[in-house]
């Protein structure tokens, strides 16, 4: 009868992640990194449950062949069941940094644990390390377990601390999502690890992910529909934090070394009306997708990029030094130019404004906007003085 009940229980938690799952499916754009960790975190756990039901129906039951279904079925469910873990670690530093760059640099550290505790299991069932199968074809923890329960544990707890010092770099409604998702599973982990038999951890961990999902919504709802850039409502919050982070260079701030600076770009589209006009609406926005994408192709990862207004994009840069921003506004007017030469049904130009972050000159975000728009018109203005003398 318990064994009934767990496997209903199990069942219920797969339904409820399925439509999860098929709810949150995005198939138009590219998605943000933060959507994709989560839907490998989802999909994971929907395996991992089924796997779980599997060892369920299969342990106890007498036979090579069940034994050989329960040694693969276990063996399988250790090597992956740190991938959620893993991805909410990676999902708690993209979203406090905004930095893909960020996540794709430390994902080697954080795939040994994984690595480790994979290699383990895949001889425990020869060692007898992580778990056992006894004669009698019965499931059993191995004198191990204690360090596989530690793989999962390191994720949840480094991705606790690092929210904890990263609090400033995000809304209070974020800060406090992250630090819930991991409390539910750590603490049902903890309970299930001494009380065997007691299905806990899968039901605490959708309940997080459901908090993760409204998150993801709400990133949906400060995304620009048409180019997939974030709007102009998460380019202030972003900007914001930025700013109150150069402001503040004591503040600690996790991965982010002392001597970069913050530069941005104010990127207009030029003529764009004469686009519209002439060549037809539908082309007009195909120029501001165009625009989006060129942008993002020049920028680097842990760039960040918005739709500022109608035909106008602003980027957010963590630099090195300022000579590196020339290099980068180089590397972004050759692929408009290249645009240009590939033989484009309407020219395509952009006027730029660019400039480092001068706390002297930029007391706000919004100052620090208008020196950019001033810095992008005397561009366009020069770009329409060499158009007329031709």
């Amino acid at each position: 009868m318990e064994t009934y009940f767990r496997i209903d229980l199990n069942v219920f938690c797969f339904v409820f992640a399925a439509v999860l799952f098929v709810s949150s499916r995005d198939r138009k754009g590219k998605p943000f990194l933060d959507y994709r960790l989560f839907m490998i975190m989802l999909g994971a756990t929907m395996f991992q449950i089924g796997v779980d039901v599997a060892t369920l129906l299969l342990d106890g039951r007498a036979g090579p062949a069940y034994r050989a279904l329960l040694v693969g079925a276990s063996t399988v469910y250790y090597i992956a069941h740190p991938i959620a873990p893993l991805c909410f670690a990676l999902y708690s530093i993209y979203t406090l940094t905004g930095s893909a760059g960020t996540v794709k640099r430390l994902l080697p550290f954080f795939l040994l644990p994984a690595l480790g505790s994979a290699a383990v299991s895949a001889v425990s069932p020869l060692a007898g390390w992580f778990f056992r199968i006894d004669s009698a074809n019965v499931y059993s923890r191995g004198p191990l377990f204690p360090i596989f329960a530690a793989v999962s544990y390191f994720y949840f707890a480094f991705a606790f601390v690092f929210t904890i010092l990263r609090r400033r770099s995000v809304d209070r409604r974020t800060f406090v999502s992250l630090l819930v998702f991991s409390v539910p599973p750590a603490i049902a982990g903890y309970i299930q690890a001494l009380h065997y038999g007691l299905i806990l951890i899968w039901p605490s961990i959708l309940l997080s992910m459901l908090e993760i999902y409204v998150n993801i919504q709400q990133r949906k709802l400060s995304s620009d529909y048409l180019t997939g850039a974030s709007n102009r409502r998460r380019l202030d919050e972003y900007l914001a934090t930025r700013i109150r982070e150069a402001c503040e260079p004591r503040s600690g701030r996790l991965l982010f070394s002392s001597k970069r600076v913050l530069a941005g770009l104010l990127v207009d589209v030029d003529d764009l009306k004469s686009i519209n006009d002439n060549y037809g609406r539908p082309a007009g926005d195909e120029a501001l997708v165009k625009t989006a994408r060129l942008l993002r192709q020049g920028l680097r990862s842990e760039d960040f990029l918005a739709r500022y207004a109608d035909d106008e994009f602003v980027a957010v840069l963590p630099l090195s030094n300022g000579a590196e921003l020339s290099r980068l506004i180089g590397g972004i007017r050759r692929r408009f130019e290249d645009e240009r030469s590939s033989g484009s049904n309407y020219p395509l130009s952009i006027s730029i404004g660019a400039a480092v972050y001068d706390p002297a000159l930029d007391p706000s975000a919004d100052a620090f906007i208008g020196r950019l728009d001033d810095l992008m018109y005397r561009e366009k203005e020069d770009h329409k003085a060499r158009r007329s003398s031709m």
